[in-house]
């Protein structure tokens, strides 16, 4: 791996949602972590503002305060959604190859094992399966986007 490649990767981490990422491969182990400031009993989103520092990454957070209505109904929601969450960092592709149509769109039905997509790897494709049968609700990562260990790829209803 070149150090232009390690400082693109680093780049990617920077700019996902990713908290944490190690990679190792022969002779390099990296290892990428954000540290996030929660300041508040109430709710809050992040907005990543990262700086890298030699192979640790540190996040500042700001703070943006929901109304509660609004946010009973959005953890209401979310309670009966299964999350199918990236069982590795890599790229998310939502098709096989730039022309084909996605593995899934929101509102399609889908069986457990199905894929809902790829996660490239150390140049490895690795299909991500439906962990259970259901009706994609949402898919939160764009195509070609890089995705950390557990980000959550698609929310499933069912």
């Amino acid at each position: 791996m070149t150090v232009q490649e390690i400082k693109e990767l680093i780049g990617a981490f920077s700019a996902s949602e990713a908290v944490e990422m190690e990679l190792k491969q022969s002779d390099i182990e990296l290892a990428l972590r954000k540290a996030s400031a929660v300041s508040t009993d109430r709710q809050m989103a992040n907005a990543p503002q990262a700086a890298v520092q030699e192979t640790v990454v540190t996040q500042e957070a700001a703070i943006a305060v929901s109304e509660p209505a609004a946010a009973e109904s959005v953890t209401a929601e979310a309670q009966t959604l299964t999350e199918v969450k990236a069982p590795l960092a890599g790229i998310f592709y939502r098709s096989a190859s730039p022309d084909a149509a996605p593995y899934v769109m929101v509102g399609q039905e889908v069986k457990k094992g199905d894929t809902i997509g790829l996660i490239e790897a150390m140049k490895v494709m690795n299909e991500i399966p439906a962990p259970c049968d259901g009706v994609v609700h949402n898919i939160l990562v764009e195509n070609e986007a890089f995705v950390g260990y557990e980000d959550v790829l698609v929310e499933m209803e069912g």
